[in-house]
C-alpha cells in the first residue's frame, strides 16, 4: 500500500492520561514541547486529528509564530466518520486546505451547512465520504487518497481513538510521546483507546530525551515492515 509517512504524536501525564478524569482539557506540554510540536507541524506541512479533538478543544490547527519564525499555512485533515464536527469550528477559518473524511452515511445537509458557514473559504474545503463497515473507519483508504492528492507526510496528533486506529493497523512510521511531569489519576482518557487487543503490539524504543521542564520525550519505531 502506498501511503504518506505517518508520525504519531501526543502529550500525556506521567501516568499516561491525556486529560483530567472527567475529560476536561489539561495543558500538559510546556514551552519546550510546544516549540517541538509546532516545528513538526511546519516541517510536515499536514496535520491529522479526529473529530473528538475538534469537538472538545476547537483548535485552530495552525503553526504559531510564537514557536516558529515566519510560519506557513498547513493542510488540516480531519477524520469525522459521523459528521459531528461543528460547521463553525475554528480550523475552517484558518489559512490552508481543510480535508474532512466522513462516513458515506452522513447526511448531505451537514456538508451543505459546512460550505454555507464557510462561504469565503469553501475553495479550501474538501469533503470526502468513505464507506464505513461496522462503525470502523477505513483509514487505509483515507491515507491512499491523501497520498494521491500529493500529501506525502503527516503529523497525527491523536486522541486515543485515532492513535489506536493507526497503531493497530500498522499505519505509522514514528510515534513520539511527551510525558509531562504531572499526575492526575482517575479513569480519564489514556494514550490509546479503541477496541483494544489481546495480542499486544510490539514497538521499539529508539530514543529517550529528558527535557529542561522535567518531562521526558519517548521516541518509538514499529517492529514491523511498513505496509
Amino acid at each position: 500500500m502506498i501511503r504518506p509517512y505517518i508520525h504519531l504524536n501526543c502529550a500525556s501525564t506521567a501516568d499516561g492520561k491525556l486529560s483530567y478524569a472527567d475529560g476536561t482539557r489539561l495543558r500538559i506540554s510546556g514551552e519546550w514541547d510546544m516549540k517541538r510540536v509546532h516545528t513538526l507541524r511546519q516541517r510536515y506541512g499536514a496535520i491529522l486529528v479526529g473529530a473528538g479533538t475538534i469537538t472538545k478543544d476547537d483548535p485552530k490547527l495552525t503553526v504559531k509564530g510564537d514557536y516558529v519564525q515566519d510560519p506557513l499555512p498547513i493542510t488540516k485533515v480531519i477524520i469525522d466518520g459521523s459528521g459531528s464536527v461543528s460547521p463553525s469550528s475554528r480550523f475552517f477559518k484558518t489559512l490552508g486546505p481543510s480535508i474532512i473524511f466522513i462516513g458515506s452515511e452522513v447526511d448531505h445537509t451537514w456538508t451543505d451547512e459546512v460550505l454555507r458557514r464557510n462561504e469565503g473559504r469553501k475553495d479550501d474545503i474538501t469533503i470526502i465520504p468513505l464507506h464505513t463497515k461496522e462503525g470502523v473507519f477505513p483509514l487505509k483508504k483515507a491515507l491512499a487518497k491523501l497520498h494521491h492528492m500529493g500529501i506525502d507526510r503527516i503529523l497525527v496528533e491523536g486522541g486515543p481513538t485515532i492513535l489506536w486506529g493507526f497503531l493497530n493497523n500498522g499505519l505509522w512510521d514514528r510515534f513520539t510521546i511527551y510525558h509531562g511531569p504531572m499526575l492526575v489519576g482517575g479513569r480519564g482518557p489514556g494514550i490509546t483507546g479503541g477496541r483494544g487487543t489481546f495480542d499486544p503490539l510490539r514497538i521499539k524504543l529508539e530514543n529517550v530525551m529528558k527535557t529542561e521542564e522535567g518531562g521526558v520525550l519517548l521516541d518509538y519505531l514499529p517492529v514491523m515492515v511498513r505496509p
